[in-house]
């Protein structure tokens, strides 16, 4: 992946279009990159795209997730409300990483 980044940013460069700055800042910049946590990367990859990256939806059919869904754990009835819902029941995801989704979702989010 690193290499191929370089040969694109040298290839750009090459036709002009970035410096030598440009690809030392980005290559710099890859290099530094740390991978998101666990349940943070599963839930941007499956929830991110509706609920927003951020638990703020675009549309307001999609609930917000941000500073409300951690108002559900509060009741027993919304604790089994949250675990019905079909796309956290029905989640392609294992138990191990849908704990994970939902704690980022709970503790970072909600």
């Amino acid at each position: 992946m690193r290499l191929r980044l370089c040969m694109v940013m040298a290839a750009l460069a090459g036709a002009g279009a970035l410096g030598a700055a440009s690809i030392a800042v980005a290559a710099a910049g890859a290099a530094a990159m740390t991978p998101l946590p666990w349940g943070q990367a599963h839930y941007d990859e499956g929830c991110g795209g509706c609920h927003g990256l951020d638990g703020v939806s675009a549309r307001r059919e999609i609930p917000v997730l941000r500073d409300s869904v951690g108002a559900l754990l509060c009741s027993a009835a919304g604790r089994r409300y949250i675990v019905r819902l079909p796309n956290v029941a029905f989640a392609d995801m294992d138990d191990r990483t849908l704990a994970a989704t939902m704690n980022f979702v709970v503790f970072h989010l909600g």
